[in-house]
């Protein structure tokens, strides 16, 4: 007779905080104006900023080379301390690179559109790490130590296209596209499977399909003499797969039913408020931006491990999935034009932590406090010539972004030798480079 168990498996979500480009930025030279770019945002890097910045061809110093490719590469060098009295990798392996790709069509080149149309561009980003890897899922155990926003927390491909169209010399335009990644499920069979410690490689079936998972991204900029005023809006998106599992015992007749889920990625709801004003050859914007945490989409196998913890240990303090904090975020920029064929750029933003005061006071050990970010760059143009048969941009950018020092003080019934208090604090140090093609 064949016994039937049914197991969970818990893969534990590890609050990872969507990518790399959430971090950081995804264009040198808008990092370099601190993100703060809602408004004025014209060029390939409007599929992540500003869709609608697309079909804005206005202000282009040549408005015959409206099509653009571009290459942005990035270092980043996290110095981040973790004083803690337990040995632990949370401060290892954090530095990595990420080379993107961007383009930007004309569609005009291609179909007649109405006159109202004074703007249509189709925008695409690619970003992947410099390796060439796509993503390094990290679904782990809820206790251990993970700085959420630095590291393999946030190494996977960044993908946003879409199509941005301006009106009436590009006094308003609209922006529609998405931000595009992956989802699915699957089923796994195993059997041959031995009792013993040895290692094993049974006999296996497997089946798993992904599916393209799509988010909302939609964008509205105006543009009255040397003001501007823009507004973006990007959906959530996370990775859930579900994994049916079956594992059968060679001789005890046993067959386990196991439930594997994976949860990760997780990029919340935002919405970006954006003005700007031109005086002379300053421009100053700023930016204010929403991010919605509260609808953080719990793991399945975590909300299981909780029940589970909580019904065996009646006799202790509870264990809490942590609210996420919806967050604001204020920006500002600052670009200088003044002199021929250079830009001069800085910027600033304080960026909050999602996570609750009392986040770390039970088995939760996910790192995140508030920042300062400051970032500098200069933009060089070089000009279409004998050489080169389309003008080139330059860009390169520093930025510093600054932790504040946070204590993470455990309750009575979770302190120990191996979940013990403890603080971190830090700076993360990060270079880029792009090169901007138009034609």
């Amino acid at each position: 007779m064949t016994k039937i168990l049914l197991i969970t498996i818990f893969l534990f979500s590890s609050l990872i905080y969507a990518n790399y480009a959430d971090t950081y930025g995804i264009s040198s030279e808008e990092i370099s104006k601190g993100n703060a770019v809602t408004a004025t945002v014209n060029n390939w890097s409007s599929a992540y900023y500003n869709i609608a910045g697309l079909g804005k061809t206005k202000y282009l110093k040549n408005k015959k080379q409206t099509n653009e490719l571009a290459v942005s590469y990035m270092y980043t060098l996290p110095l981040l301390n973790l004083n803690i009295e337990k040995e632990t990798n949370a401060t290892k392996d954090l530095k990595f690179g990420t080379i993107t790709f961007g383009v930007a069509i004309d569609i005009r080149n291609f179909i007649n559109l109405p006159k109202m149309i004074s703007s249509a561009r189709f925008g695409m980003i690619m970003g992947m790490m410099q390796d060439g890897t796509l993503a390094r899922v990290n679904d782990l155990d809820i206790r251990s130590h993970s700085f959420l926003r630095y590291g393999r927390d946030i190494q996977r491909a960044v993908i946003f296209s879409g199509l941005g169209l301006g009106f009436n010399n590009d006094m308003f335009g609209i922006g529609f596209g998405a931000n595009i990644w992956t989802t699915g499920k699957g089923k796994i069979k195993m059997s041959n499977l031995e009792l013993n410690s040895g290692k094993q490689i049974p006999s296996s079936q497997t089946q798993l399909d992904l599916s393209p998972k799509m988010a909302p991204v939609v964008g509205f900029y105006f543009s009255y003499a040397d003001f501007d005023l823009g507004f973006s809006y990007k959906h959530e998106l996370y990775m859930d797969l579900p994994l049916e599992t079956n594992a059968a015992m060679l001789l005890a007749g046993v067959e386990m039913a196991l439930e594997l889920y994976v949860t990760d990625f997780y990029t919340p709801t935002s919405l970006t408020l954006g003005l700007a004003y031109k005086f002379s050859d300053l421009t100053l914007s700023i930016d204010v931006e929403y991010q919605m945490w509260s609808n953080f989409v719990k793991s399945k196998s975590a909300q299981n491990f909780v029940e589970i913890y909580n019904k065996d240990n009646g006799d202790k303090e509870d264990i809490v999935l942590p609210e996420m904090k919806d967050i604001i975020i204020p920006k500002i920029g600052i670009s200088y034009s003044g002199l021929k064929d250079f830009r001069f750029n800085a910027g600033y933003y304080y960026r909050p932590t999602f996570l609750p005061d009392d986040a770390g006071k039970t088995f939760y050990n996910f790192m995140d406090s508030n920042a300062q970010v400051i970032s500098l760059g200069v933009n060089y143009i070089i000009p279409k010539n004998s050489v080169l048969v389309a003008s080139m941009e330059l860009n390169f950018t520093t930025q510093f972004q600054i932790l504040s020092s946070k204590d993470v003080i455990k309750s009575a019934d979770f302190v120990s030798d191996l979940n013990p208090d403890y603080n971190f604090n830090g700076t993360v140090i990060s270079i880029f480079a792009e090169i901007l093609m138009r034609w």
